[in-house]
């Protein structure tokens, strides 16, 4: 399926832990053999279905506007955040004065295209950066922790650990992303426009329940959570 700059694309987080799976709406700002650049809104719903318990579970509307970048192949996804005019919510590591607030490099699995947009899984474990682009490494222990219960391998998290040094570097040498000309970024022909909505029925699409990367059913966290 092809997609142009302004449509409405899905984000799916599949077969993530305790089984659960998200589904985020964003708009397409551009695609290339090299990069997909998807963009949230403030103010999208996102849905969470527990796949266990068969049902969704309420979640709040997003605060911020967040550009994601999304590199093909690559183990992560870089995500920018700017403060769309509702502040920060109460959980957000991105605090400070301005519009631009920071980036996150989130370790994920290589994206894959779908009919409705694109499929990760999320790892767990994140680089914040801050707009000074100092940084640090986030939930590095929740990782440790399921990798004791068995949810990881050691070559596993070796992989998402590597992805993160990639991103390292790009950090301190000032590279694009890391650059004024992304965290200075805004696209007036998205403004005004319709939220994009999440479409019914996409927990039913194929690929919700596999861990990506990993290429295991979700249900395989299930014993690492006792």
């Amino acid at each position: 399926m092809t997609n142009s700059p302004g449509d409405p694309v899905m984000l799916r987080n599949c077969g993530f832990f305790m089984g659960d799976a998200w589904c985020t709406p964003h708009v397409l700002v551009q695609e290339t053999p090299d990069l997909v650049v998807l963009f949230r809104p403030e103010g999208v719903q996102t849905q969470i279905w527990q796949m266990e318990r068969q049902e969704f579970v309420e979640m709040p509307v997003t605060r911020m506007d967040m550009l994601r970048l999304m590199f093909p192949g690559r183990m992560y996804a870089i995500e920018l955040f700017f403060d769309a005019g509702k502040g920060t919510p109460p959980y957000s590591i991105f605090e400070g004065e301005g519009r631009f607030r920071g980036w996150k490099v989130n370790m994920e699995a290589a994206f894959r295209r779908t009919p409705i947009g694109f499929d990760t899984t999320d790892h767990f474990v994140d680089i914040v950066v801050k707009p000074d682009l100092t940084w640090y490494w986030k939930d590095e222990e929740d990782m440790r922790q399921w990798r004791k219960k068995g949810a990881y391998q050691p070559g596993e998290i070796e992989s998402f650990l590597a992805a993160g040094r990639e991103a390292e570097e790009m950090i301190k040498r000032r590279l694009a992303p890391f650059d004024e000309v992304w965290s200075n970024w805004q696209d007036e022909s998205l403004a005004g426009r319709p939220l994009p909505k999440v479409p019914e029925g996409w927990e039913q699409m194929p690929g919700v329940n596999i861990t990506m990367s990993l290429n295991r059913p979700w249900d395989f966290w299930k014993g690492a959570a006792v």
